[in-house]
């Protein structure tokens, strides 16, 4: 009777241990299958993930100067009073011109980059050549601007704080160069790839 007890008890912690196996293999089966099919999800959402932050990565810093930028601009274009005399000019574009470039250089303020636009129907900004005339509404009072100190090319992807850091070696000074370029920088956030800025080199202003 005690063997018959015995042997009972065996097939009983055999078919249990079994058990035990399947389950494990099955648990580890469909854990194989979660962790194939989250890496599936993975692979996707990293590559989506990468576009996206490549196409951070490019976008520059410092606002370029195109038509799609230039039309970013035609909202508060209603806000810049510039008194004109209803005349038409002409302007010779010269290198490197955009109609923001060219707004600065006869309003003193790039945000009439639209209405100059708009007296050239059919010619963009990517259009302009050198040589090329652009009509315009004449302003009563002349633009004239003498800034001070060396001048910089803006290239995309500075700012402020980037130039700053260039010329005096920290871009703590970046509000000294904001304010010295007036009125062609209208927000110390917005400066234009293309655009020449100047800064004043520690010598000149120890000078004074």
């Amino acid at each position: 009777m005690k063997l018959m007890s015995l042997l009972m008890i065996a097939a009983l912690l055999t078919s249990t241990a079994c058990s035990s196996k399947k389950k494990q293999a099955a648990a580890e089966g469909q854990g194989t299958d979660q962790i194939a099919s989250f890496g599936d999800d993975a692979d996707f959402i990293i590559e989506s993930d990468s576009q996206d932050l490549m196409a951070v990565e490019d976008a520059p810093m410092t606002e370029s100067i195109d038509p799609m930028v230039e039309e970013q601009f035609s909202a508060p274009m209603d806000d810049v009073m510039i008194s004109t005399t209803g005349q038409m000019g002409t302007y010779s574009v010269e290198s490197g011109d955009t109609y923001m470039l060219i707004a600065f250089k006869l309003y003193g303020d790039y945000r009439k980059w639209k209405s100059v636009s708009d007296m050239n129907p059919g010619v963009s900004s990517s259009q302009l050549r050198v040589g090329q005339s652009i009509k315009y509404d004449m302003p009563s009072q002349p633009f004239v601007w003498n800034p001070q100190g060396n001048p910089h090319l803006i290239r995309g992807g500075e700012t402020l704080g980037t130039i700053s850091n260039d010329k005096y070696g920290t871009a703590a000074r970046w509000k000294d160069i904001f304010n010295n370029n007036r009125p062609m920088i209208q927000d110390h956030n917005k400066i234009f790839a293309g655009f020449t800025l100047y800064w004043v080199p520690d010598r000149d202003i120890a000078s004074e």
